[in-house]
């Protein structure tokens, strides 16, 4: 289990050194930006930049701050970051990230697709999910408050999750149950599994 808040986490420039990222986890601990089976960071977008390349990786990103940014991948594509949106690509293909208004911040989650799978679900309400006990899932909060209540087979727990806080619960969980405390409150929801990517 890890728990974190993005603002407590110091920010490094990126591997292309084009922008800042604040690494909430990474798997395994000791891995480095270039074998890691999975990861998990904010980013900050305050100009026009490209992103870095990883090879063999699946990116999710999902923007959590700013009204929008505008992906132009080299093969002419094109696709519009909305707010709590989650978006998946290749770390291989060259992107680069275009402002229309402001800076923004976006949550990514990378894995490397030999040996992680997984995905993000946006919430906005409340909801109780059954969950893969083989996979784990990790948590995170965009905007406002959540009552967080999970199950596995020894216990039952509680969490309160505030603004950009990130929870792992590492494999065994049966039961996820969420509730918001505000108006207003978004929700990220990851779920990761070991083994190589059907995609």
């Amino acid at each position: 289990m890890k728990h974190v808040n993005a603002a407590q986490v110091p920010a490094h420039l990126w591997k292309n050194g084009r922008g800042r990222t604040r690494e909430l986890d990474i798997y395994p601990e000791s891995a480095e930006l270039d074998n890691f089976i999975w990861r998990v960071s904010v980013a900050d977008i305050d100009e026009d930049a490209d992103f870095s390349e990883f090879n063999n990786i699946d990116r999710i990103i999902t923007l959590i701050q700013g009204e929008s940014a505008i992906l132009q991948f080299d093969n002419g594509h094109h696709h519009t970051l909305e707010p709590c949106r989650p978006f998946r690509f290749q770390g291989e293909q060259k992107v680069r990230a275009t402002l229309p208004h402001v800076s923004v911040k976006d949550l990514n989650l990378m894995m490397d697709r030999r040996r992680a799978s997984g995905c993000v679900l946006f919430q906005c309400e409340a909801a109780e999910i059954s969950c893969d006990p083989e996979s784990l899932y990790w948590l995170f909060c965009p905007n406002g408050r959540w009552h967080i209540k999970t199950q596995n087979a020894q216990s039952t727990d509680v969490w309160e999750l505030g603004l950009h806080d990130y929870l792992r619960f590492d494999p065994s969980l049966i039961r996820l149950s969420f509730k918001p405390e505000v108006t207003g409150s978004t929700l990220l929801i990851a779920q990761v599994q070991h083994g190589a990517s059907a995609l």
